[in-house]
């Protein structure tokens, strides 16, 4: 085969992987996306479900309280500040960003308010909307109110990615090096362990991530992102250390 010929195959592969990369990278990207739409979408369902038949009691006055009790969470436990800005103010701004896009950018209050104040010469579909909006005026509220506490604990989320990197980073170099030891010193070598090890390191990172943006009660962070964090790095240092080429 001519230098010619190598050339090219090389460049093929290096546009192969290239458009491998592409396409892994859009395909988290859009996991991500649809991650935290099902959370959004799960965590109002619930909080609804909570206001019919476990708390009807407090009704749209549960997802009030817990947005201010995480919001007291953050302020009372995390003051470091991050990029430039307090875990508090990062989260306030988080959840004003969503808000706006969901419920300003589309122009939902105001066809909300629109739908609740019908003229009086309203006809019977207009006023159908009216009296049905009115009817689950509690539960929009709520909804609202559920999507800005998911800004707020979106925001802790992603202030929790370092945690996982550096101990994800630690767990790799120390099940590297136990791997080495262990060849090195000649003791035997399974793939049972690390083909069991490997699934769990993705559901130990997006399974925190899913419950707590859509657990329906307040929840301090940290009893979900430290015992996941730990899981994370046991997951990687088991499959680093146990890692084996062939079966």
């Amino acid at each position: 085969m001519s230098e010619t010929q190598y050339r090219q195959l090389d460049r093929e592969r290096q546009i192969k992987a290239q458009k491998s990369f592409t396409m892994e990278s859009i395909g988290l990207a859009i996991d991500a996306v649809w991650l935290l739409v099902a959370a959004l979408f799960f965590s109002v369902v619930l909080e609804w479900i909570g206001m019919s038949f476990i708390w009807p009691e407090e009704g749209v006055m549960h997802s009030e309280r817990m947005l201010t009790t995480e919001l007291g969470y953050i302020n009372n436990d995390f003051h470091r500040a991050v990029l430039g800005s307090t875990p508090m103010a990062f989260a306030i701004d988080t959840a004003e960003a969503v808000d706006y896009w969901l419920f300003e950018w589309t122009q939902f209050r105001n066809i909300l308010a629109w739908l609740m104040s019908p003229p009086a010469d309203a006809g019977r579909i207009r006023l159908f909307f009216a009296n049905l909006v009115q009817l689950i005026h509690d539960y929009i509220v709520a909804g609202i109110t559920i999507t800005q506490l998911f800004g707020v604990r979106l925001a802790i989320a992603l202030l929790s990615m370092p945690a996982f990197l550096l101990i994800g980073l630690a767990a790799l170099i120390d099940g590297l090096a136990h791997r080495d030891i262990r060849r090195f010193t000649g003791a035997s070598e399974s793939s049972f362990i690390y083909h069991k090890a490997k699934p769990w390191i993705k559901p130990a990172f997006i399974g925190a991530w899913f419950i707590y943006l859509g657990v329906p009660i307040a929840m301090h962070p940290n009893f979900i992102f430290i015992p996941a964090s730990v899981l994370f790095g046991l997951t990687i240092f088991v499959t680093s250390a146990m890692f084996k080429k062939t079966l």
